[in-house]
């Protein structure tokens, strides 16, 4: 009974969301064209789900707000049903795949992806998932209401493109599995999506199958010359086996689809192309409205993908109006852009940063801190107090009551904690600064690399070398000459939207500098990649329907050069240690180089530890370390979050080493993602206020630095072999400020949960 219930439960999740995607492409756009009709439906459907309940999460709580988005789904169908003419002429198969061979080829080619994909997704690898979609999508269901606030940094508001996790968060609630589930169910539905609808649009534009089925094979798996490298590689390291496939300048899709903001943002695009020729062909305001509200939720997926979009729509509805073609719709063409920059803005994202900054009023991280210290000092440990309560300065916090009595001078003028604080002063949040971004003068010729993302020091790779060369072909420089070729030949404004989608997508790493933030531009080239291989896809087909043996040739060779990284990954996938060392980049956040040296360095025996080095301990259990910590962080959650509904901030006892500052993610971080705990640690682990209160709070369990913090729970453990500091030992036998509230155990592996009351 209970797999039947989850069975219709199942149905309904997928099956309303794409039931009203299918009504909204029939009836509104009138597309009768199936191989748009069926990925289009599930990707509008989604869509429209994800920024609907992302509209109702800044008035109702997760729960509430995810049935009611249901319902207004199903009421949305129910109205286009009533309110508009049903189209003539049925759903049909274009004559170039009516053939049943080119049916099951294609819809085997989704099949393959989704397999593809998927397992690896299933298995962990997750790409940057763990250290940014995960926590945010698990706050997305336990926070009471929006905005979100920044997952390492709560006490600013979150400027960024949650739109993926909200889906993630919504698969994972309604059918009652992780929210690493939810993500691994994205990528596999979003990536066979992708590649049904870069099939769809090829098919569109040439009329011809095999064109089709490369452009959607290369818009999933699309590849470069990188290959290559295989010439001499040391294939015995599994680092170096996935460095020979894997970039830090473009980074292909082979990697980028594990991204969840690439997952969902390019099949949205893809659709939104698909809907701009029958809104030109036949304008009506339900479908420019349409048309908006889905150019406007790109910018929940990724802001990449929305900037250069909605240009590319401004630029073709401009190049209309200055033909003469169909002046009399202006308004409705103008009313594509605001619609969708309206929703753009309303949606938090990035894009509505510096706009946000002004209505939203959030007091920052520092200044949030420094009060609650300063309060909670006075109220809990007057021994360790180094203020006068005349000196609070609440930032719009009302401070306690304290009656003079009450208060005792520090025994000394500075206590150690004051001495390492002192010299930072609470700041005011200020946008994302625009002043470092200015164009690229220092560095022309070269672009960022993704070698020291997360760091203050910016990499650059000559565009002229090898290793940015190697990247561009086949994909992106065949795929462009050839989209313009194609554009003068056939006027086609689909070709044009490729080509204009390609070019400002090229734009910002090429051209601009953001400091140490230039690394966040790449993320354009994975948007020019992608586009461009639907034309490289055009190209293959047309080379192939040539009867010269050099055409076809040609075809061939590009066809196998841009699809031998995709095969070479899936061999090397099935080699020992690949796919844990593909997780081991994805959980940690390390770089494929910083990898392969960590495996170069395994082999070195460690320096002996100086006598005052933490103490480690050697556990010897039956049951493995990771194991230990899977097990440990679901029992955690299981304790924790019926309590906390994942709002209450906590304290890991961890080994100094791995305090910020630090240039990526300690592992212990991933409890944040896995148990539903909050951890309050500083932006990007660089050294700020909130990390100095942290790492005093982790190594001592400072009164002030608990308060700086805000944190109500400890978490002490031996999963990472390191004993508590003795000043930690003796705060938490003080029970009246450390209650054990519960002790979790997995084979020799422990985990204690403190309570902490003022």
């Amino acid at each position: 009974m209970t797999l039947i219930v989850w069975s219709f439960q199942c149905a309904l999740v997928f099956l309303v969301p794409a039931v009203f995607g299918w009504i909204l492409l029939r009836r509104v756009v009138r597309e009768q064209d199936l191989s748009v009709l069926v990925p289009g439906s599930v990707v509008a459907g989604f869509a429209g789900l994800m920024t609907l309940i992302n509209e109702l999460r800044y008035w109702l709580e997760f729960g509430p707000a995810t049935w009611f988005a249901y319902k207004l789904l199903i009421a949305a169908t129910l109205a286009l049903l009533i309110g508009t003419r049903a189209p003539r002429s049925r759903p049909l198969l274009r004559p170039d795949v009516r053939a049943p061979w080119k049916i099951a080829l294609a819809l085997a080619g989704a099949a393959v992806t989704a397999v593809y994909f998927g397992i690896p997704a299933s298995a962990g690898f997750l790409n940057d998932a763990w250290w940014g979609h995960l926590p945010i999508a698990q706050q997305i269901q336990t926070v009471e209401r929006f905005p979100l606030t920044h997952p390492f940094a709560l006490d600013d508001p979150l400027y960024y493109h949650f739109g993926p996790d909200i889906l993630a968060a919504t698969w994972s609630h309604l059918l009652d599995m992780s929210v690493a589930r939810g993500f691994a169910l994205n990528i596999m539905v979003f990536s066979a999506m992708t590649f049904l609808l870069g099939f769809a649009l090829a098919l569109r534009i040439s009329k011809r199958f095999w064109a089709a089925l490369f452009a959607g094979c290369l818009v999933v798996v699309g590849g470069n010359l990188r290959f290559l490298n295989l010439i001499g590689a040391d294939l015995s390291n599994p680092a170096a086996r996935l460095r020979v496939f894997n970039s830090q300048t473009i980074q292909g899709l082979l990697q980028m689809v594990f991204t969840p903001s690439h997952a969902v943002g390019i099949p949205v695009t893809l659709l939104v192309l698909l809907m701009l020729r029958p809104f030109l062909a036949r304008p009506s305001w339900l479908l420019a409205t349409a048309l908006g509200l889905l150019l406007g939720a790109v910018s929940l997926c990724a802001e990449w993908y929305f900037l250069p979009l909605l240009v590319t729509v401004v630029i073709i509805l401009a190049l209309r109006f200055w033909q003469g073609t169909g002046r009399r719709h202006l308004a409705m063409w103008i009313a594509v852009p605001v619609v969708a920059v309206a929703v753009g803005l309303y949606n938090n994202t990035y894009v509505a940063g510096m706009l946000a900054h002004f209505w939203m009023r959030t007091p920052t991280l520092a200044s949030h801190a420094h009060a609650r210290w300063m309060i909670t000092a006075l109220d809990w440990d007057h021994n360790t107090a180094d203020i006068n309560a005349s000196d609070v300065n609440t930032s719009g916090l009302r401070a306690k009551s304290v009656r003079p009595d009450h208060y005792v001078p520090p025994p000394s003028p500075v206590a150690p904690f004051g001495e390492a604080i002192e010299s930072y002063v609470p700041q005011t949040w200020t946008p994302p600064a625009i002043v470092p971004l200015r164009l690229n003068l220092r560095h022309f010729g070269y672009v960022p690399s993704w070698e020291s993302a997360g760091s203050n020091d910016s990499t650059w790779v000559p565009t002229w070398g090898w290793a940015f060369l190697s990247e561009l072909f086949p994909v992106l420089g065949f795929g462009l000459p050839f989209g313009l070729w194609l554009w003068q030949r056939t006027r086609d404004p689909q070709v044009l939207a490729l080509m204009i989608l390609t070019i400002v997508s090229t734009i910002p790493p090429l051209l601009f500098d953001w400091g140490f933030r230039s690394t966040d531009f790449l993320r354009f080239f994975t948007g020019a990649f992608s586009f461009a291989a639907v034309l490289a896809g055009l190209l293959i087909g047309w080379l192939l329907a040539h009867f010269k043996t050099s055409f076809r040739l040609s075809g061939g060779i590009i066809a196998g050069f841009g699809l031998a990284n995709a095969a070479g990954l899936g061999i090397l996938g099935l080699m020992p240690a690949t796919l844990e060392t593909a997780k081991n980049v994805s959980t940690k956040g390390l770089s494929l180089s910083q990898v392969a040296q960590e495996s170069k360095l395994a082999h070195v025996p460690p320096a002996a530890s100086p006598s005052s080095a933490p103490t480690r301990t050697a556990i010897d259990t039956g049951i493995t370390q990771e194991a230990a910590f899977q097990k440990l962080a679901q029992d955690l959650d299981h304790v924790l979050f019926p309590l906390t509904q994942g709002r209450d901030r906590a304290i890991v006892i961890v080994p100094p080493e791995q305090l910020p500052p630090l240039v990526v993610f300690p592992e212990w971080m991933k409890l944040a993602a896995m148990s539903h705990l909050l951890l309050p640690v500083g932006w990007y682990w660089n050294d700020s206020p909130y990390t100095t209160y942290y790492r005093y709070a982790v190594l001592t369990l400072n009164s002030q630095a608990v308060a700086g913090v805000g944190a109500r729970w400890v978490i002490v453990t031996n999963l990472w072999g390191y004993e508590p500091p003795a000043a930690v030992t003796a705060a938490l036998g003080d029970h009246r400020r450390f209650v054990p509230a519960a002790t979790l155990k997995a084979g020799g592996y422990y985990l204690v949960v403190y309570r902490i009351y003022n």
